[in-house]
């Protein structure tokens, strides 16, 4: 009797434990959030999930043209830049490809550049008056982070793991 109900325990346990990973891997969601220098939280994004991207546009400052990376991210928090589009060659912008990367040209003249896989665990950017930085988030929402967060100010953008303790 002792044995059956130590065996009838264990496989609780086991189907808790299993339950609980199942919830936690399927019930978990992301922020992207901005920081500033010191570590404030400016803005957040909830509910962000792992087939959700954004886009970081802005000026080039020496050529004044328009450069669009876009990133993604993936279970262990870690950003991806996996795209970018720009228009002309200056400071900063590749010139050559990397390991697997892929050049092609737009019909508009851009030149872009896919598979990237540049990782992060953070990007940390200058927003300066010639620049103008634009966040997009999934093509739906986009908004100047020079009129958020002012001229001249370092910010960071994170990914954070929450679970989603009231979703169904």
């Amino acid at each position: 009797m002792k044995l059956k109900l130590k065996s009838t325990i264990i496989l609780a346990i086991v189907i808790i434990f299993t339950m609980a990973l199942y919830y936690y891997f399927n019930n978990t969601f992301y922020s992207l959030t901005i920081l500033d220098e010191n570590n404030t939280i400016i803005k957040k994004f909830d509910d962000f999930d792992i087939d959700d991207y954004f886009t970081i546009e802005f000026l080039h400052s020496v050529n004044k043209t328009p450069v669009k990376d876009y990133y993604r991210f993936d279970r262990k928090k870690t950003i991806i830049n996996y795209m970018t589009v720009y228009y002309d060659y200056g400071a900063g912008v590749e010139t050559s490809l990397e390991n697997g990367e892929v050049l092609t040209h737009g019909l508009d003249n851009s030149m872009i550049i896919s598979n990237i896989n540049k990782t992060f665990k953070e990007l940390n950017i200058y927003i300066t008056p010639v620049t103008e930085h634009i966040l997009t988030i999934n093509d739906n929402y986009s908004f100047n982070l020079t009129d958020l967060i002012g001229e001249n100010k370092y910010i960071k953008i994170k990914i954070f793991r929450k679970l989603n303790l009231l979703s169904n």
